[in-house]
């Protein structure tokens, strides 16, 4: 997964005055590191979903296994990255979750000021502390139409 940074600070847009029209500035992209997928061979769905909070990145994946023919089943995870210089190293891997593959479920995650959220099935949170990005809850229940995205407004997650 490529990690990009803009060249220009914002998109700067002009608008005419009374004509509506839009006068826009192009962003120049450019690659500056790549998060690596930690066992391609094992997490063949890397990256579902990605989410980054100062220096630190999370990045959910997930794998199929088949016990049997008739079952396929999901595993899901996610990833902490840390910003090192100008790449990203892995931290850790985070709780895996196995769900039966006929399952319709999430895998997304969000952070934002100190806060993440991992959406698998339980849904977990983590917090950013002194010692690091810690375990802050794994056992919330969203319920069957639970969504397919996670937003953190504040102390909210939604």
């Amino acid at each position: 997964m490529k990690v990009f940074s803009r060249r220009l600070p914002a998109l700067l847009v002009m608008l005419a005055l009374g004509s509506g029209a839009a006068h826009a500035r192009p962003v120049i992209i450019e690659n500056v590191s790549t998060i690596k997928n930690p066992n391609p061979a094992l997490w063949t769905e890397f990256p579902l979903s990605v989410a980054v909070d100062g220096d630190s990145a999370m990045v959910t994946a997930q794998r199929w296994t088949y016990p049997t023919p008739e079952l396929g089943r999901v595993h899901q995870t996610a990833f902490l990255y840390q910003r090192s210089g100008s790449g990203w190293s892995l931290v850790r891997q985070l709780a895996e979750t196995v769900v039966d593959g006929g399952t319709q479920n999430s895998l997304s995650v969000a952070m934002k000021g100190g806060l993440a959220a991992v959406h698998t099935t339980p849904m977990t949170i983590y917090e950013r502390g002194a010692s690091g990005w810690t375990l802050a809850s794994s056992d919330v229940s969203l319920g069957d139409n639970s969504g397919f995205d996670l937003e953190i407004d504040g102390n909210r997650i939604v």
